[in-house]
């Protein structure tokens, strides 16, 4: 029999290992829930110790804990965000229309002296300072008003709960 006729073995670094039996477990697997018994087993089948099984769980258990930390953090910040968005679109609105007031009564009650420029400029001055602060994702200011916002929402967060 011809060596170049006889199948290929193949070879995989430790990493791809786990990788394929971690998408055969998936895939064998899938809609299975597994117990203590049965997960003890398994790991006894792969050659893992009791010892190393155990520190394992809990090892999981606190990445577990720390991703949901970290998944909760970035929903409230997409929260504040929008938060922050919608302050800056009621101000915008706002100033969009106690300008045009200024302006009306001021030319309906004198053309003589034009004051409306002096509110109108400071209105666009706290509007240009609010969308510039909008634009800041970092920094201690930003980290002020981020945790205030998120002392505010979970003051009215316990208010509601309570009610209920």
């Amino acid at each position: 029999m011809d060596e170049s006729s006889l199948p290929q073995e193949s070879f995989y670094s430790e990493q791809q290992a786990r990788d394929i039996l971690k998408i055969a477990s998936r895939l064998e697997y899938d809609q299975s829930d597994f117990s203590e018994a049965h997960l003890q087993q398994m790991a006894q089948e792969l050659g893992i110790s009791e010892n190393a099984l155990v520190r394992a769980k809990a090892q999981y258990l606190v990445e577990k804990e720390q991703l949901e930390a970290q998944r909760e953090e970035v929903e409230l910040q997409s929260e504040f965000e929008k938060y922050r968005r919608n302050a800056f679109m009621t101000h915008l609105v706002v100033t969009v229309i106690i300008i045009p007031m200024l302006i009306a009564i001021n030319l309906l009650t004198s053309t003589e002296f034009l004051w409306f420029f002096i509110p109108m400029f400071a209105m666009l001055v706290g509007l240009g300072g609010h969308y510039w602060g909008l634009q800041q994702k970092e920094g201690s200011f930003y980290n002020q008003q981020y945790h205030q916002w998120l002392m505010f929402n979970r003051r009215k967060h316990k208010r509601l709960s309570a009610g209920n």
